[in-house]
């Protein structure tokens, strides 16, 4: 028979019906549901990244560590912010309360061990675990508040006014950058405008290219000169959508090669502060190269995602490109 062992106070939550319990020592705060922004390329268990009080926190699904199935959101679900060397949040189904002093058992892994009540046996989960288990170790950061986004002339529908020309760069300080945001499956994403030559409308038609990567979506005749199209949807791992009138082609000079990608809308050209960006959380290898940073705009209740450019196509496909279209 395993010997027990005291140990300190427990939250305990439910998930599918059954009990579960994080130690207190590890738990910072428990909060409801927050709004969430979705972050792609991340780890499976990623619900998104909340601004809780001016900061990052990286928030999962607590199911999905446990391969448990998904479950919608209600009145009753909740994030309990725990300790894993950074704050990370876990949403589970409902907080049942605290185990004062209970007794734990030790259990295999991957529990610290069991509590044993008159009517349950509660798993008590290691954090470490689970946050190793789940992620590359997300790095803790603090952001500061932004500087006011300009707002851009909008259309008869409500989507901002683009011009299939160059882009016009707004005036800015020596404090400022500026950025074109642009939005994908609900989120809004920022790249810099001086990578920017141009938005335009995506074609009825693209000429396909064969036996390419599944994020291109073909080539488009722009002006007499060829322009290679990819899909920043699927580039990102989100899934594909229908074409629609508001979804644009941003055209991107990469490694000095030309390339269109399609976004969902395009929303602004705005000016962030200099001190704003800050490093995003690194929750996957494959997130940390594409999305570098996150510019929280806490003044309009936003965080932008920030691209970094250089690594939206695999290594040494720019070039590859340039060198099979020099003759087309």
């Amino acid at each position: 028979m395993a010997s027990e062992t005291a140990d300190d106070d427990h939250v305990t939550f439910d998930m599918a019906g059954q009990r579960y319990a994080f130690p207190m020592s590890r738990v910072r705060e428990i909060v409801r549901m927050p709004a969430l922004v979705r972050v792609p390329l991340g780890p499976p268990a990623l619900e998104g990244l909340a601004n809780l009080r001016g900061r990052m926190l990286p928030v999962v699904s607590l199911r999905r560590c446990c391969a448990m199935p998904d479950a919608e959101h209600d009145d009753a679900t909740r994030v309990i912010m725990v300790d894993g060397g950074v704050p990370l949040g876990f949403v589970v189904d409902r907080v049942s309360g605290v185990l004062s002093m209970a007794t734990v058992e030790p259990a295999e892994d991957p529990l610290i061990g069991v509590i044993r009540t008159d009517h349950d046996v509660i798993p008590v989960l290691d954090v470490d675990r689970l946050v190793g288990a789940e992620f590359n170790r997300p790095a803790a950061q603090h952001v500061t508040a932004g500087q006011p986004a300009q707002t851009p002339e909008r259309g008869d529908d409500g989507a901002a006014a683009t011009r299939d020309e160059v882009v016009e760069r707004p005036a800015e300080t020596d404090d400022e950058d500026v950025y074109v945001v642009f939005r994908l499956d609900g989120q809004e994403y920022a790249v810099d405008v001086d990578a920017v030559q141009e938005i335009i409308r995506v074609p009825g038609t693209l000429i396909g290219v064969p036996r390419s990567l599944d994020f291109v979506e073909g080539l488009v005749n722009l002006r007499g000169a060829v322009l290679p199209v990819v899909d920043l949807r699927t580039r990102l791992g989100l899934r594909r959508r229908e074409r629609d009138e508001r979804q644009r082609i941003v055209v991107l000079i990469i490694d000095g090669v030309r390339t269109g990608f399609v976004v969902d809308s395009v929303a602004e050209v705005a000016r962030v502060g200099r001190q704003v960006p800050e490093p995003a959380p690194r929750l996957s290898a494959d997130q940390a190269r594409v999305v570098s940073k996150v510019a929280n705009l806490p003044g309009h209740r936003r965080l932008l995602l920030m691209i970094q450019l250089d690594q939206l196509l695999p290594a040494g496909h720019a070039e590859a490109w340039e060198d099979a279209l020099a003759g087309v």
